[in-house]
């Protein structure tokens, strides 16, 4: 007698949430922008039958806690959300890979299940202190480092929380830098008392960019690597 289910809806259980994930893959409106949210350090999920989880080697973060609507195929990700202030997300579960789209289908996150998290060094606010030089330009994706107008610019991260930004010409700009908990950023300040951050510069292992922003979502896309000067 044969039994057919496809008639079933299909609902994810939280037992196939349950384990630790990498996140492999973050696009935004249908292009991949994996390296503004995740880098090497925060880019695992450790979900825990308890409902609560963690994130990366080194989770900075409390209180983070998750609930999954199995009937409604939705996951609630409490502070600590791999795409900041997007909390509720629609989820598709298999045995090895979680696949989450936000109720607007602007962000979509692939992560795989893995075994054990690796072992990697914690990069610290220490470990960025000293002075950043322009490394590589790409638009779009595509190196142009050669065409850049400013290939000497530069910025001295200092171990007072000061920051120095220079170049060529001589022009200074001044200002205060912080790592940020996920250890994804460094977020950059006017001034000591003001929350709001004016720029931020991506970690990426050994480089450090930020990307040209621009209102016309039709103008390229403009990032700026720095290395540190050794």
């Amino acid at each position: 007698m044969a039994v057919l289910l496809s008639g079933c809806k299909y609902e994810t259980p939280p037992e196939m949430v349950v384990g630790k994930w990498q996140i492999v893959k973050i696009t935004e409106n249908g292009h991949e922008n994996t390296a503004q949210f995740v880098n090497k350090y925060n880019k695992f999920i450790i979900f825990s039958e308890d409902g609560t989880y963690t994130r990366g080697v080194l989770d900075s973060l409390s209180n983070k806690s998750w609930m999954l609507y199995s009937e409604k195929n939705e996951l609630l990700l409490l502070n600590g959300s791999p795409v900041q202030g997007v909390k509720q997300w629609k989820i598709k579960a298999s045995d090895n890979q979680l696949e989450l789209t936000d109720k607007h289908g602007h962000f979509k996150i692939l992560l795989n299940r893995i075994e054990n998290l690796p072992e990697i060094s914690i990069r610290t606010e220490k470990d960025l202190i000293g002075k950043w030089i322009v490394d590589k330009v790409t638009i779009n994706g595509y190196n142009n480092t050669k065409e850049y107008a400013f290939p000497e610019r530069w910025i001295l991260l200092s171990k007072n929380g000061k920051f120095y930004n220079g170049g060529k010409d001589n022009n200074q700009n001044t200002g205060y830098w912080q790592l940020d908990e996920n250890l994804t950023a460094i977020n950059f300040f006017n001034n000591k008392e003001t929350a709001e951050t004016f720029i931020s510069f991506y970690i990426d292992d050994d480089r450090i960019w930020y990307e040209k922003k621009d209102d016309d979502r039709n103008k390229p896309s403009v990032r700026i690597y720095f290395k540190k000067e050794m």
